[in-house]
């Protein structure tokens, strides 16, 4: 703080209280405990200018710093308040006041202060038609988004949305994109990953664009769309590793499903290196199940048995590893390591619920039942028909 200025404006006032410079220094005095961040101080000399001669040409500048004081304390209403007693010369307008409830709300949002949310919420409540109504919903967008209110900040986003393109419009997209992924709303997810593709020029907004696109589509079960945008992403210098992974498995699997294994086979090959992840899991299985299709039977257990002592922590496509196992114990006839490699699914595998177990009794069903007839078989005695004379 300047304290030898405060000293002479302040020794100024008390030796030439009604002298010509008196709101000078007042005025002098606000700014300065103002640009120190003593607000109330300052407003109190601002104050002082406006009781003392409303029509001076000190009054405006004094006005105008109590407003900036107001906005700085974010007691905006105050401020109205205040004015609102002087009389209809200095009332603020509906218009600046809608201006001074932003600015207020958007220095907290700057500033990180909690209070920003409801400070936006109180805007749009004042002012629904007010003239910063798209960034308040954006901003307060944002900040449902961090506190986890995904439904909330989805309505918020929806609305930047549904304005002509604008400043917010790619964040918004891509936001409201992902909330609608993760939702499994994928037709909706679908159409914002397109439209941000189409205002996306280039760089990490189009590459998250067609990463949305490949992921709905994927889940839509289009797969030679996924396809395209899969091989869009692998294109680009700037994705991740772990984005590489989903891609080259949602590449694989859409290739998979579509009939064209042997496109797929070599990327699921890679994918299976590492079956510590889910998709590498799958993979190691597919992989299995591929070569098993082409008759490459001892390639196939050489994949399943290299899984087995990888100790996956994937258990789901571990066992139908096990199964396919027994599969291919059953082609080569041997019965008996069939049997035992399904029982010891039927033994050990915790989950209930998700086919395995089910799969496994048919599987386990059908071989008993071969085995009890030939057992008959085996059993019934030699008949012989002897016609005697008569």
């Amino acid at each position: 703080m300047p304290e030898p200025a405060i000293r002479y404006y302040k020794d100024l006032i008390s030796k030439y209280s009604q002298g010509s410079f008196m709101n000078k220094a007042l005025v002098q005095l606000g700014l300065i405990y103002y640009n120190a961040n003593e607000y109330q101080t300052s407003i109190g000399y601002y104050k002082q200018v406006v009781d003392r001669t409303p029509n001076s040409p000190e009054t405006q500048a004094a006005l105008a710093g109590i407003k900036n004081n107001y906005i700085e304390m974010n007691d905006v209403d105050a401020y109205f308040a205040y004015t609102g007693k002087l009389g209809s010369g200095v009332q603020v307008s509906i218009s600046e006041q809608d201006s001074l409830t932003y600015r207020a709300a958007e220095k907290l949002y700057l500033a990180r202060d909690k209070k920003a949310r409801l400070q936006f919420e109180r805007y749009l409540g004042q002012f629904p038609n007010g003239s910063f109504v798209l960034n308040s919903k954006f901003y307060l967008a944002e900040i449902l988004y961090s506190e986890g209110e995904n439904a909330k900040a989805l309505q918020s986003y929806e609305f930047v949305i549904g304005q002509n393109d604008n400043m917010f419009t790619e964040t918004s997209l891509l936001k409201a994109g992902g909330l609608q992924y993760n939702a499994k709303n994928y037709t909706q997810a679908l159409a914002y990953f397109n439209r941000l593709s189409k205002i996306s020029d280039s760089g990490n907004s189009l590459l998250n664009a067609i990463t949305g696109i490949m992921r709905c589509q994927f889940q839509l079960g289009n797969y030679k769309a996924c396809i395209e945008a899969a091989n869009y992403v692998l294109a680009s210098e700037k994705m991740s590793d772990i984005l590489k992974r989903e891609t080259n498995y949602m590449l694989a699997l859409s290739y998979y499903r579509t009939g064209d294994k042997d496109k797929a086979l070599p990327i699921l090959t890679r994918l299976s290196a590492d079956t510590n992840s889910a998709e590498g899991a799958e993979s190691k299985f597919l992989v299995a199940e591929i070569l098993y299709g082409k008759q490459k039977l001892k390639e196939a257990e050489k994949e399943i048995l290299d899984f087995i002592d990888k100790n996956s922590p994937h258990q789901f496509w571990l066992a139908q590893s096990f199964i396919l196992l027994s599969d291919i114990y059953l082609k080569n006839g041997d019965e008996f390591q069939a049997k035992h490699t399904l029982k010891s699914i039927e033994e050990n595998y915790p989950e209930q619920n998700d086919g395995i177990m089910e799969t496994t009794r048919k599987k386990l069903q059908l071989i008993e039942a071969n085995e009890a007839s030939q057992t008959k078989n085996e059993a019934k005695p030699l008949e012989i028909n002897i016609k005697g004379n008569k």
